[in-house]
């Protein structure tokens, strides 16, 4: 019985077990698609920025690659800087000319960055506006947006802003769960390490929901496993602190050379849910103990009678043996009210017969070994 209910305890962790793992890989995929749709909207809605600006810019932008043309239009946005700074969190503003080269930047002491090439020449080329994110020592969304002119385009607008408004919402969006930003670093020579730098992988946490609550369990990892496209993720269980977490790795930029990409990494807390299965098998297991052991107690109040019965009759055969027939009978004790007769009843009843019936051949024997004992003195005589 016990053997019995340990296999049904088994086989209810496997089949919670079981759940639990096609309900995380539900919400792993849920967290990622989470974390992907906050930094894309994110990037849309700094997009649709850079498309208004575009806009507001699009009037006489040819004449603004001549150096009195560069002056107004330094004095044209300057009036949007503090605002876009200030209210909108915007970093950086770029203005391009058709064939690429940078207009004026904001800050002004801050030189346009050749990384964006590309984008903006993808951007004039297509018409159409595009965001990324470009990591290096920090993180950043930046989005870009064709100036049109006369139907033509005449150059592009690129913002910047930090990802932090995507860190920061995304526990109240996930449910609890935190996400941060991992950026690939090599430990500078002469220079120290601190907190926020991870050796064992050679990353840097630059942004973490938990205000750095999980920073010593990023320093716990030895490895990533690899992701293997852009918008892939990979994930890896970690213990730490008599707890359980899941951390989930999603690449935000492309890899530069042999290194790791820059990366979000959402950290969920598994500890509950696990501990909900151990403490559901633990109490299904000790209601099954419980059970047995009542149902063993309650079998054993069952037969104690009858065993009691039955050792009696079996105790009582030897004295037949000996012939003490009265004794055996004394012993056996039939049951004087009976609801229903059962196999030792009629146990009973057959060793008290058998007991008179030895008992009458013991008479009869005796009684003929008499008469053979006169008849032999007779002859005798």
């Amino acid at each position: 019985m016990l053997s019995v209910n340990g296999a049904l305890s088994w086989l209810h962790f496997h089949d919670l077990t079981t759940r639990f793992e096609t309900q995380r890989a539900e919400t792993r995929k849920r967290l990622v698609l989470q974390a992907f749709a906050l930094r894309d909207d994110f990037g849309q809605r700094l997009q649709g920025l850079a498309g208004v600006l575009a806009a507001l810019d699009s009037v006489g932008v040819s004449r603004f690659q001549t150096p009195s043309g560069n002056e107004l239009l330094r004095n044209h946005l300057d009036s949007y800087w503090a605002a876009l700074q200030l209210g909108l969190g915007i970093d950086s503003l770029q203005v391009y000319a058709k064939t690429g080269l940078p207009l004026a930047t904001w800050p002004s002491n801050v030189l346009a960055d050749p990384d964006h090439d590309a984008e903006v020449r993808a951007v004039i080329k297509s018409e159409q506006a595009m965001h990324w994110t470009r990591c290096r020592q920090v993180c950043t969304e930046f989005a870009a947006a064709p100036i049109l002119s006369a139907g033509r385009v005449a150059g592009a607008v690129v913002l910047g802003s930090s990802p932090a408004e995507v860190v920061n919402s995304f526990p109240s969006v996930s449910g609890g769960a935190d996400l941060g930003v991992l950026i690939p670093t090599s430990p500078a020579a002469g220079l120290a390490v601190d907190e926020a730098f991870l050796p064992q992988v050679g990353l840097r946490v630059i942004e973490l929901s938990s205000k750095g609550k999980y920073r010593e369990l990023l320093h716990q990892l030895r490895s990533i496993p690899p992701i293997l496209h852009t918008r892939g993720h990979a994930y890896l269980s970690l213990p730490y602190d008599d707890k359980q977490f899941e951390l989930s790795f999603l690449a935000l930029d492309a890899p530069r050379g042999e290194q790791l990409p820059a990366m979000m990494v959402v950290i969920d807390d598994l500890t509950d849910a696990l501990a909900d299965i151990r403490q559901s098998v633990l109490s299904r297991l000790q209601g099954e103990l419980l059970a047995s052991l009542l149902s063993l107690l309650l079998l054993a109040l069952l037969v104690h009678a009858p065993l009691q019965r039955m050792t009696r009759a079996v105790l009582a055969i030897p004295l037949l043996g000996r012939r003490a027939f009265a004794e055996a009978r004394a012993r056996i004790a039939p049951r004087a009210r009976r609801l229903l007769d059962d196999e030792i009843d009629s146990l009973d009843e057959a060793a008290i017969a058998l007991s008179y019936r030895l008992e009458t051949l013991e008479k009869e024997v005796a009684a003929h070994s008499a008469a053979t004992q006169r008849m032999l003195q007779r002859i005798s005589v």
